[in-house]
């Protein structure tokens, strides 16, 4: 699973190992708290040019992470 920024929002993406996109979240803690809940692997943060994916509709995931 990787993170990377939302293109240039204050959002961070969630995606699978194929570049996937999973959810959003906006804050980069409750997104690596996402990963860590979902793997056991720890998060790999990449950067946006990395994502050779057009953005489909965004899927709306209400959840607080402690951080």
């Amino acid at each position: 699973m990787k993170i990377a920024k939302w293109y240039n929002t204050r959002f961070w993406a969630v995606y699978d190992s194929k570049y996937k996109l999973i959810c959003l979240c906006v804050y980069k803690c409750g997104a690596l708290a996402l990963v860590k809940r979902l793997s056991k692997k720890p998060a790999l943060v990449v950067s946006q040019s990395m994502i050779h994916e057009k953005s489909p509709k965004i899927p709306f995931v209400a959840w607080k992470a402690k951080c």
